[in-house]
């Protein structure tokens, strides 16, 4: 059903279909066969893309469709995009999403925005969150694109980003306070304010991770 980078296959081969697909297959035509739910589905998916099997992954998905009958929910998509790695593989996954109704779903818009920040397409990743009906909870959402912009480079608009969502009155969370410190300390133009200002984001930060301890040494290691 998609196409993957040169040299992956993501076809159906019946050769390859996991057991638990081929003994459903099998016991389609039989009389009160059980039928396996979409969360099933979702759970094979989710821990087989966590481990990387990406072809599985695919194979699975179309399975689910065939065998069952079944349209991916919000979770299908959040496991399919796991094994995305190109900006074509992204657009597919986004629009199945959009084909299968889950347009303004806060998961998966949250999911394709991060994406699209990984494969380096942070505009897309924009157009969706101008797309999304955001709340002032929806601080997970706002962390995904602020993280797109530090990781290629545009530490100025994620701290542009940074500063909306808090005007929006969407309280940060770890990963968006980190990833703002990040942006902090990689713009050019570092000087006193700016470091004065990570170090503020820094204090906020309860559990710190590496990078933003990273982030804090290397721009204190610069300016002084």
């Amino acid at each position: 059903m998609y196409v993957g980078e040169e040299g992956r296959s993501f076809s159906v081969c019946e050769g390859n279909v996991p057991s638990l697909i081929r003994n459903k297959q099998k016991k389609k035509n039989q009389k009160n066969t059980c039928r396996i739910d979409v969360v099933s589905w979702n759970v094979m998916i989710s821990g087989l893309a966590q481990d990387g099997y990406t072809s599985e992954v695919l194979r699975i998905h179309s399975e689910m469709q065939m065998v069952d009958g079944l349209n991916p929910n919000d979770s299908t998509i959040i496991g399919l995009l796991k094994c995305c790695y190109i900006l074509k593989e992204v657009e597919q996954v986004h629009g199945l999403a959009l084909k299968t109704g889950f347009k303004n779903d806060i998961a998966a818009g949250s999911s394709l925005m991060d994406s699209y920040g990984k494969v380096g397409s942070i505009d897309l990743g924009q157009k969706i969150l101008g797309s999304l009906e955001l709340n002032n909870t929806s601080c997970f959402v706002w962390s995904s694109i602020i993280s797109s912009h530090p990781r290629n480079g545009c530490g100025k608009e994620a701290i542009t980003l940074f500063r909306d969502m808090c005007r929006q009155g969407v309280r940060p969370n770890q990963h968006a306070l980190s990833s703002a410190l990040k942006a902090c300390t990689d713009v050019r133009d570092l000087n006193a304010d700016k470091i004065y200002e990570a170090e503020k984001l820094f204090r906020r930060i309860d559990d710190k991770d590496i990078v933003a301890w990273n982030a804090m040494i290397t721009a204190t290691s610069a300016y002084t």
